[in-house]
């Protein structure tokens, strides 16, 4: 998919876990929440996953998904994640150009709202305007 500018939700998550043999498990559970709320996964690292809500899919939704997303995150995993989310314009598709099969976004202040994270209490969600 060519790269264009879109309006989407999206959902930020730093894990917060130091048991190294349960990031795993942790990070399958908050994927599976992402999934169970219509969410297409954009990033996965070892201990940040993104999810993006009505890219490429527009129809639904997708403020009330991602709310609900983020309070079952919370409920499932309070005190072990972070939480930013919100809504903004901006370019998705395949960033990374023909040879790379992934769905990305260029969230504006990206980095901005990981530092934010590492600030943030554990168990916390916070909404990025």
């Amino acid at each position: 998919m060519q790269p264009t500018v879109k309006h989407f939700q999206f959902v930020v998550i730093l894990l917060d876990e130091p048991d190294p043999l349960q990031v795993s498990t942790l990070m399958s559970g908050l994927v599976r929440t992402l999934f169970d709320h219509k969410a297409t996964i954009s990033n996965v690292s070892p201990s940040l996953v993104v999810g993006l809500f009505g890219v490429p899919f527009p129809d639904g939704n997708w403020p009330e998904a991602r709310q609900a997303a983020v309070e079952a995150l919370l409920k499932e995993r309070d005190s072990r994640i972070r939480i930013a989310h919100g809504e903004c314009d901006a370019l998705v598709g395949n960033l990374g150009g023909p040879l790379r099969y992934t769905y990305d976004a260029a969230i504006p202040g990206f980095l901005g709202i990981l530092r934010k994270l590492l600030d943030a209490d554990p168990g916390s969600a916070f909404e990025v305007s």
